[in-house]
């Protein structure tokens, strides 16, 4: 009586139901043999008795089935094999079937199987699905398997001291409940995305939540690099400052640049001083430790297979671990294509089709590659439940709450992606002579609490203040374009509480690409083309005015944005200093409508 995409994410999660039923936690290490990507060697114990193993990769197609194989070079088992099959019945309903199997080597093996290896039968298995869906349907939570130590005093006194924070006090229940509840799994990796999707919350609420909870104490905050390829985690630093240029992907046998905006994400951890949690494994290769990828199959040298998949509207990207190349192929309810094929040879990997009907295809794989394959169907989109470093970093709560989180100096560290946004007062020489140094200043230091707000209220950052100008950096081009936005629409009624006249304008220039990251004097700051052009770009607007670039005009939810408020940019061609093209910009009068004093000569 759970739909099936409730109940896949329920028990895809291998690392927590292994955890669940009570089996041991295991040691993992990559396989050394090159051909064998996607196989560990593990090492656990079965009462008194050590047992090592070969993992071979998972393979699953999500909300259908997920099996795993497990062979034993020596020992009571020669190999175990296991996993679920779920099919939909009606929209409410699912049957269930779990199945394994584990073939003894001995006697041994087979008094292990009647007693301590019970734990590993379907049995255990289906009941915790009998219990998930008991408190599915009285919309209850499941006890969690804990095993630490919970100081419940400095919980709530962190608690009370985190209420005074500017958060919704509503949440601090609901996170004491997890954090004195939840199983050692789920609060050694708190994702705050993911936490604010099951929650129901805004993302940046939640993100923002925690960092407030990082500074009382109640978690801590680390920087997981993560592969972009095979997601495996390569290293974990406390500081900004720890993360080097490159890591090394054993899995994958590939050397990758760190990227702040793709492959270092924000993981929250409990604080020792409110919980010890043990920070155990006990399964490395289920679905959801890959949640972006939609189906992975394993191959072997010569096999044909059919398969199927549901395929969601999108981009999926096809690959091997073990060949060259890959397939990009577009999902569509629109297309009519409802099969592909999947080949992987000496010359590399490729697909049929690219472009597939939205709903269930069916793959053909054929493996005509000497050595093993492991081929993966990925989300493009998988990043969207990440809270990257680029993004952590970027929003005004972190920087104020964490000043000495920055790259290590002399140690640039690419970022994929950021929005720029450069600030300058149009009339701010004739306003000094005007009303004198104190009260000049003072406006000055008023409309960079002005601007401020405009950029945190957007999920930006302010980087630093130069003169009269500022700059800004945000991970979405969309949130710069609305705090750009809003702060010009509210210009006028800022001058008024200020008491000054409308001589006195605002200029705006955004502008998104690649940056790099550095350490400047302790802090986090940027530089690099893109840096420059949104500067030059800012020099191309008058006072009441927005000039951006085409890489934000050509962003879907920008022009939405614009369209919400009845804005029509005008186009422009212009020479940008230092830059060697000419530039296509974008210009916004927005202030233009607002009342404005009697026209004087423009000021530069």
């Amino acid at each position: 009586k759970v739909p099936v995409r409730d109940v896949w994410r329920h028990l895809y999660d291998t690392d927590r139901l292994n955890n669940t039923v009570g089996l041991p936690a295991i040691r993992f290490e990559p396989h050394p043999d090159s051909k064998k990507k996607g196989h560990f060697l593990a090492e656990t114990r079965l009462g008194p008795l050590k047992v090592q193993y070969e993992e071979y990769p998972f393979e699953w197609v999500e909300n259908r089935f997920y099996r795993v194989l497990r062979r034993f070079p020596s020992g009571p088992f020669k190999e175990i094999s296991g996993g679920i099959r779920l099919e939909a019945h009606g929209e409410d309903g699912t049957a269930l079937e779990v199945f394994g199997e584990i073939t003894p080597r001995n006697w041994i093996g087979q008094m292990l199987v009647r007693s301590v290896m019970k734990k590993m039968t379907v049995h255990q298995v289906a009941e915790e699905a009998r219990r998930f869906e008991q408190a599915f349907l009285a919309r209850a939570s499941l006890p969690a398997r804990t095993h630490g130590q919970i100081f419940l005093n400095q919980l709530d006194t962190r608690l009370k001291r985190m209420a005074a924070m500017p958060i919704d006090k509503a949440l601090l229940p609901k996170f004491r409940e997890m954090l004195a509840g939840a199983s050692d799994l789920e609060v050694t990796r708190i994702r705050p995305f993911e936490l604010a999707d099951r929650w129901g919350r805004d993302r940046f609420e939640i993100l923002t939540f925690l960092l407030f909870a990082t500074r009382e104490g109640l978690v801590d905050l680390t920087w997981q690099v993560i592969c972009p390829h095979c997601q495996i985690s390569l290293a974990k630093e406390e500081n900004l400052s720890g993360l080097e240029t490159k890591a090394m992907c054993t899995t994958c046998e590939a050397e990758v640049g760190v990227d702040l905006s793709g492959s270092v994400e924000a993981i929250f951890t409990v604080n020792p001083g409110v919980r010890i949690a043990r920070v155990e494994t006990y399964c490395i290769g289920g679905p959801a430790n890959t949640p972006h990828v939609v189906a992975q199959f394993r191959l072997a040298p010569g096999e044909k297979r059919m398969e199927s998949i549901i395929a969601d509207a999108g981009v999926l990207v096809g690959h091997s671990y073990q060949a060259d190349g890959e397939a990009r192929l577009s999902i569509s309810p629109s297309n009519d294509t409802a099969r592909l094929s999947i080949e992987i040879s000496p010359i590399g990997f490729s697909g049929s089709a690219e472009n597939l009907r939205a709903g269930d295809v069916a793959v053909e794989l054929v493996n005509n590659h000497p050595d093993e394959q492991l081929v993966v169907l990925q989300r493009e989109r998988w990043r969207d439940t990440a809270a990257t470093a680029a993004l952590v970093s970027s929003i005004q709560d972190f920087r104020e709450l964490f000043p000495q989180q920055a790259v290590a100096p002399g140690r640039e560290i690419a970022v994929g992606r950021l929005a720029i946004l450069f600030t300058d007062l149009k009339g701010s020489t004739r306003l000094y002579e005007e009303i004198g140094d104190v009260r000049a200043f003072d406006f000055v230091q008023s409309h960079f609490r002005y601007l401020v707000g405009c950029v945190a209220k957007n999920h930006g950052g302010l980087i630093k203040t130069m003169g009269d100008a500022i700059m800004a950096v945000f991970f979405s081009g969309y949130d710069s374009m609305a705090a750009a936005i809003e702060m010009q629409l509210g210009w006028s009624q800022f001058l008024a509480v200020q008491k000054q006249s409308n001589d006195v304008g605002l200029k705006v220039g955004v502008h998104q690409g690649a940056t790099v990251a550095f350490n400047n004097k302790g802090m986090q700051d940027y530089f690099g083309t893109t840096v420059n052009m949104a500067a030059r770009i800012q020099a191309e607007a008058a006072g009441g005015e927005l000039v951006f670039s085409a890489s934000l005009m050509d962003d879907p939810d920008v022009a939405r944005r614009l369209k919400s408020i009845g804005a029509i940019a005008e186009a422009f061609t212009a020479h940008l200093k230092g830059i060697a093209a000419d530039q296509k910009l974008y210009r916004l009068k927005l202030y233009c409508a607002m009342p404005v004093a009697p026209a004087r000569a423009r000021a530069s």
